[in-house]
């Protein structure tokens, strides 16, 4: 008589992932720096980066269109904000100054950055597009620049408009976890 060794009608599997970063450390003057070469790889680098390089591009191309009321101007402003402002917060995590301000909110502080951005692209790339409307009807050849400009500058508005989603995300996540959770996974996703 064989007996047959049963399965067991339920069982549990652990999977464990963990992830670790490399961060390095230097001393300079007597401070101590870290540097998380890591962070330009992660989502939010990368996004950031691509920001910097749109943003400036978009900058570029309108500083060089013909104004009419201001919108030039305007949509520049908005351009070289997104580039200075991400470059800093991009700096800032790489060196990983967020550490050391950890009393700031960070992702909260990061959401309302890219939602004011992006609502300020959409005010630049309309303004642009009239721009490029009004140029139609004096000199179709003066319309090109602009039109190109208002389509970076909204293809900048889609870009931190992602990035606010995700920071919104990760910020609604994170609410409910202890705040030093919030300052040490801030765009780290």
């Amino acid at each position: 008589m064989a007996t047959t060794a049963s399965f067991p009608g339920s069982h549990t599997t652990t999977v464990t992932a963990t992830t670790t970063r490399t961060t390095r450390e230097y001393e300079i003057r007597g401070r101590l720096l870290e540097f998380d070469p890591d962070y330009v790889r992660s989502r939010s680098g990368i996004l950031k980066i691509v920001q910097i390089v749109l943003s400036l591009v978009a900058l570029i191309i309108s500083a060089a269109s013909y104004g009419n009321s201001g919108e030039r101007g305007w949509a520049c402003f908005v351009s070289f904000i997104g580039v200075a402002l991400t470059l800093a917060l991009l700096v800032a995590f790489v060196l990983t100054l967020n550490k050391s301000l950890n009393r700031a909110p960070w992702l909260l502080i990061e959401m309302i950055y890219y939602i004011v951005m992006t609502l300020f692209f959409l005010l630049a790339g309309i303004l642009m597009a009239v721009l490029a409307g009004h140029w139609a009807g004096w000199n179709p050849s003066w319309q090109v620049v602009p039109a190109i400009a208002a389509a970076l500058l909204f293809l900048c508005m889609i870009l931190f408009g992602v990035d606010a989603v995700f920071k919104f995300r990760d910020w609604r996540s994170a609410r409910g976890n202890s705040p030093q959770l919030q300052v040490r996974d801030a765009g780290r996703a």
